[in-house]
């Protein structure tokens, strides 16, 4: 597939060099970091949340869980998993699951967790279920400029 033109518009729009990195297909976060030979640590994975008004993108390790009552009282709002049905709703030009983890290329707030700011390079899925983009440390931390950063999640 060809990466979502969302992605790749934002990732330009943002001056980020980034490769792509093919793997099998995989459902899963980790699955895909399996299959691309790399770290789950290294890995973001979003996680479309919901608040009483609008889409949230939870952006964590893949390796992490997600702590669902740490990430509301930081952003000082209630917060549930969004149906699986909104997906396709919040990120339309991606395949059904595979969650981008650049909200705010899709006007959704983001959150992301400290772990995946120090890293010296990061992973995140390229809105289908067979590529990454790879980005370095730097550049992960260019495109998550916008979004509230704390720790959010805990390793599995």
């Amino acid at each position: 597939m060809t990466i979502p033109s969302t992605i790749m518009n934002y990732v330009e729009k943002k001056d980020i060099d980034c490769t792509i990195v093919p793997h099998p297909y995989s459902q899963t976060s980790l699955e895909s970091a399996h299959a691309a030979n790399i770290s789950g640590e290294c890995l973001a994975k979003g996680v479309l949340l919901t608040d009483p008004e609008d889409f949230v993108l939870a952006v964590l390790p893949a390796s992490h869980e997600l702590d669902l009552s740490r990430a509301a009282d930081y952003l000082g709002t209630r917060l549930d998993l969004a149906p699986e049905k909104d997906l396709g709703t919040a990120f339309e030009d991606c395949i059904s699951g595979a969650v981008p983890a650049l909200g705010s290329a899709y006007g959704i707030r983001t959150i992301v967790d400290k772990a995946l700011t120090t890293l010296p390079d990061v992973y995140f899925e390229a809105g289908d279920h067979r590529d990454l983009i790879h980005v370095s440390g730097n550049d992960f931390r260019k495109l998550m400029a916008d979004a509230d950063c704390a720790r959010i999640s805990e390793h599995k």
